[in-house]
Formats: structure tokens, C-alpha cells, sequence
């Protein structure tokens, strides 16, 4: 019973601040937000291709018992806001991710395809088809179930000779 009412405070929580950020939004004449809902081949929302995302518990695919991409889609036309979903395509983890990834994570699924670098850095490859397609699927799942108004696909994270200690 701990944790589950550990759960409705950190699901009430979060709603209030989201609530907040979008009041204050439309207070100032915004017209629209940008709602990450997939920061490392994980999921801010109810999905059957991707595990919940381990900054919503603290666990990779647990699940919160509350859908926040449905929440924030709702409150945001309730303002007339619209709602930008952006996915991470690539990065799978980083070392302030999970120590351990759900079965469900494409790290799993798709071992061949999974670069991993010093530290706690797992990385897709965007060459393999696998990814591609998989990539392909929970967008179509997104833009199919959710009501958003913009999808923005970003690989700011690729593992750049740069990173890794100049590694890549």
C-alpha cells in the first residue's frame, strides 16, 4: 500500500506543475507547447512497443497508472494551446538512466542494433532497418491514438565523436 500512495502524490504532483506550466502559458499568450514523451526509447504515455519511461517511476517499465501524454494533450486544448510531442529516436540510456532495462526496451528487442559506450550510454543505430521500422511503429502509435498537433523527431544525442571521450 506504500507505494501506491506514494504513486497518487507523484501522479498529483506532476498534474498540478503541468497544470501551472500550461496556465502560465496561456497567460502569456502562447499558442503552443513542446512535451517530450520519449527522452530514451521509452514512453510518457501508454504503449505496447516501448516500456514506460523510468523518469515517471523510477523503474523502466513501470507502469504509473496514468497516461501523462493523454492528460497533457486534454489540458492543453482545454486552453487552446496545441500540444508538440518530441521524441529522442536514438538514445536508449545515459548514466543517470535505469541500471536495468524492461524486456520491452529496443536495447532488448534489438541487441544487434544497441551501441553501447562508456558508462551507462546505449545507443540505436539509425542505418538498421530494424530501427527504422520500429521507429515507424511507435510513431504511427503515437499519431494514431493521441490527439497532438506536431511531432518533432530529434537526434541531438547521437553518439558524436565528440561524446564517449571522443569516441563514436
Amino acid at each position: 500500500m506504500k507505494y501506491q500512495i506514494n504513486k497518487l502524490i507523484v501522479e498529483a504532483q506532476a498534474k498540478n506543475e503541468l497544470i501551472a506550466q500550461l496556465d502560465l502559458s496561456q497567460e502569456m499568450n502562447m499558442n503552443a507547447i513542446v512535451f517530450q514523451i520519449r527522452p530514451a526509447a521509452d514512453a510518457f504515455y501508454r504503449s505496447e512497443l516501448e516500456p514506460w519511461s523510468y523518469w515517471l517511476t523510477g523503474e523502466n517499465g513501470r507502469d504509473p497508472g496514468w497516461d501523462p501524454l493523454e492528460f497533457a494533450a486534454a489540458e492543453c486544448h482545454k486552453r487552446a494551446l496545441e500540444i508538440h510531442v518530441w521524441l529522442n529516436p536514438y538514445r536508449v540510456n545515459t548514466p543517470s538512466g535505469p541500471s536495468t532495462l524492461s524486456p520491452l526496451s529496443p536495447a532488448n528487442r534489438y541487441p544487434d542494433s544497441t551501441y553501447r559506450l562508456e558508462g551507462n550510454y546505449l545507443w540505436m543505430d539509425p542505418g538498421r532497418k530494424e530501427v527504422q521500422d520500429h521507429n515507424k511503429d511507435v510513431i504511427r502509435d503515437i499519431v494514431t491514438r493521441y490527439d497532438i498537433d506536431g511531432l518533432h523527431y530529434d537526434d541531438y544525442f547521437y553518439p558524436y565523436p565528440s561524446y564517449n571521450n571522443g569516441k563514436g
